[in-house]
């Protein structure tokens, strides 16, 4: 079995950003041994774009290209599989590469397991960093609109369980540990609204703006025109590590019909630094070091008769 189809104006992610303007194509196949195959593609032109710098001006953004492909396994068997991948690339270098794996696994008729480890690679050219107000500022209407490059890593582990007991007792257990790492640099400034225009600070010696870090503050000064009317301004270390981890487990009793019990536990553990580099050991491990935040839930629900 064979499917394709064309679609106009689709919508799609491209650096956690929606692209409203494209075209895109997409075909899907179940083969005998019952695999399924889908593929996918789309083509964004370059479009204007009134997020990026978050209430400013609208900013050109770059034609781009993205990809996925997915490959199944028989789900009529007692271990699934589904191995997929995308890939997105935009015309000033920009990128995205993610890759996962998901699992369905049973290895009782009451007892159901879903694993599903993913990693994402992203490289953005134009991400915002903040707003600063400066009078100075005519052409972008007397605001400074400070963004850099990303290098962000981010790896994920879904996890879920479902046990069946008995007719009336059920347990289910979900788990999501979370790590996400990003670097920036190539600090510039927006110059021109509707375009592709940037100002790098402190590109060259020459260069009519300064950029300075102190290790110890972890503050970036900016100076945009040197000695000109302009005044400098800091910019806080924006790089982080971000670590979570969510799970909770539930257990239901059906003790009469209509009436139920509900015993609930729900951990939390999160910690953000400011490395900026992604070491997968490191980051999964200080999860556990982290204090959890734990809560217990009773509810009860009972069916009164008529």
């Amino acid at each position: 079995n064979w499917n394709a189809f064309v679609f106009q104006n689709d919508a799609f992610n491209w650096g956690g950003r929606p692209v409203f303007h494209g075209y895109s194509a997409r075909t899907n196949a179940t083969l005998k041994s019952f695999w399924s195959v889908n593929l996918g593609a789309s083509w964004s032109p370059k479009y204007y774009d009134d997020v990026l710098l978050r209430g400013g001006p609208e900013a050109a953004q770059p034609s781009s290209i993205y990809s996925d492909m997915s490959l199944g396994t028989d789900s009529r068997r007692r271990v699934v599989g589904n191995l997929s991948a995308a890939y997105a690339h935009d015309v000033l270098g920009g990128y995205s590469k993610e890759a996962s794996i998901k699992i369905d696994f049973r290895p009782t008729s009451n007892v159901h397991v879903n694993v599903g480890p993913a990693f994402e690679q992203l490289y953005d050219t134009e991400r915002w960093v903040r707003t600063i107000a400066d009078t100075t500022a005519n052409a972008t209407f007397d605001r400074r609109y400070v963004l850099a490059a990303l290098r962000q890593n981010t790896l994920s582990l879904e996890t879920r369980m479902d046990v069946t007991v008995s007719p009336t007792l059920s347990f289910v257990m979900y788990v999501q540990p979370f790590v996400s790492a990003g670097r920036y640099n190539g600090f510039k400034e927006f110059q021109t609204p509707g375009q592709f225009d940037f100002a790098v600070y402190g590109a060259n010696n020459f260069a009519r703006d300064t950029i300075s870090y102190d290790r110890k503050t972890q503050l970036y000064t900016i100076d945009p025109d040197k000695s000109g009317p302009a005044k400098p301004f800091t910019l806080g270390q924006p790089n982080f590590n971000f670590r979570s981890l969510r799970g909770n487990a539930v257990v239901r009793w059906d003790y009469r019909p209509g009436s139920s019990l509900y015993l609930v536990w729900q951990q939390e553990r999160s910690d953000a630094v400011r490395y900026g580099e992604f070491q997968a050991r490191r980051d999964v491990g200080s999860i556990f070091r982290t204090i959890p935040t734990n809560v217990f839930l009773i509810k009860a629900t009972y069916w009164l008769a008529r």
